[in-house]
C-alpha cells in the first residue's frame, strides 16, 4: 500500500475507486448481515409498528392513527 492520498485534503480521482473498491472488500463479508439488522432496527422487516414509531420524532406522533389501522396495515406488509 502506498502513501498516495494520504496527507491531501482531497482524494484524487485516479485514487478513489482504488479506495472505494478495497473498503466494498472489506465491508463485503457482514454487509449481508448489517442490511438486515438496519431492517430490523427501523421496524420494517418484520414490520413493527412500534418499533418504527419509536424512531418518529414526537411532535409527529400527534399524527399516529389508531391501533386498528396499525394492524391493517401490518397485514400488507407481513407476508403470511
Amino acid at each position: 500500500m502506498t502513501s498516495t492520498g494520504k496527507s491531501l485534503a482531497v482524494v484524487p480521482k485516479d485514487v478513489f475507486p482504488g479506495l472505494l473498491d478495497r473498503l466494498i472488500q472489506a465491508m463485503a463479508p457482514t454487509a449481508e448481515d448489517n442490511i438486515k439488522s438496519g431492517f430490523r432496527k427501523a421496524g420494517v422487516v418484520p414490520f413493527n409498528p412500534e418499533e418504527v414509531l419509536r424512531l418518529v420524532p414526537g411532535d409527529l406522533l400527534t399524527l399516529r392513527p389508531k391501533r386498528k389501522r396499525w394492524k391493517a396495515v401490518s397485514n400488507l406488509f407481513c407476508v403470511q
